[in-house]
């Protein structure tokens, strides 16, 4: 990916700025990667906690995600008052404002490549529920590699008790362009465990790099379901 006078490979987190490579820690990296995802988007801080830290999201991780933002702006060439790639909300979360360079199209395989270094489970399902992509986070959650997935309907890996949540989650999302919504269901885990996960639904339909609802899933701390939520950003 090229944005100005900068070249990011999200598939090995290696930058240069004007020709030269430029220092980036792994965990400045992610939050670099994920930012450049979910472009034009705004990315919450709790957002960025989660997905650095899963385990412990809140509390004195602050203090790291300003470190790890901090770097991202040094390794863009930038500083806080004068934003090219990276808008702030202060105390909400991040932006990222750049756009590729003439003649350079972000594509459906860069966006695989920075989706298959997430840690979370990342699926893309059709309108009629089919899975069409997972990355590759999804053999360490639960064993299943994403060509076993692929093509089949993805309530086939829902616990049955918590399917009609999840189908009617998928309903509300994929009839409204641009809804997102959180969930919280059981998936089935290839050794047949029932695995608790909060679902984060977004309808991409439009998106033609995407063409379908995108799912995140991630960890609880306890196990317990819940019906579908507004998915607003905080």
């Amino acid at each position: 990916m090229r944005f100005g006078s900068v070249d990011f490979d999200p598939g090995r987190g290696e930058l240069r700025r004007e020709g030269r490579p430029v220092k980036l820690l792994p965990q400045a990296s992610r939050v670099l990667q994920y930012l450049v995802l979910r472009a034009p988007d705004l990315v919450t801080r709790d957002e960025l906690k989660q997905l650095l830290w899963p385990d412990r999201p809140f509390g004195a991780r602050d203090n790291g995600l300003n470190f790890c933002i901090r770097q991202v702006r040094a390794a863009l060439g930038e500083g806080r008052g004068s934003p090219r790639y990276l808008e702030t909300l202060r105390g909400v979360g991040y932006r990222f404002v750049a756009e590729p360079s003439t003649g350079d199209e972000v594509d459906r395989r860069a966006a695989v490549r920075i989706l298959d270094t997430l840690a979370d489970v990342v699926a893309i399902v059709d309108e009629a529920g089919r899975v069409t992509y997972v990355n590759v986070a999804v053999f360490q959650a639960v064993g299943f590699l994403p060509r076993e997935m692929e093509g089949r309907s993805s309530l086939d890996f829902v616990d049955p008790d918590d399917r009609p949540l999840a189908a009617r989650a998928l309903a509300l999302c994929a009839t409204q362009p641009g809804r997102t919504l959180v969930a919280r269901f059981r998936v089935r885990a290839r050794d047949g465990r029932a695995v608790a996960k909060d679902v984060r639904f977004h309808n991409r339909m439009q998106d033609p790099d995407v063409r379908g609802v995108m799912l995140v899933f991630r960890d609880l701390a306890t196990e317990r379901v819940g019906a579908p939520t507004n998915g607003a950003e905080r």
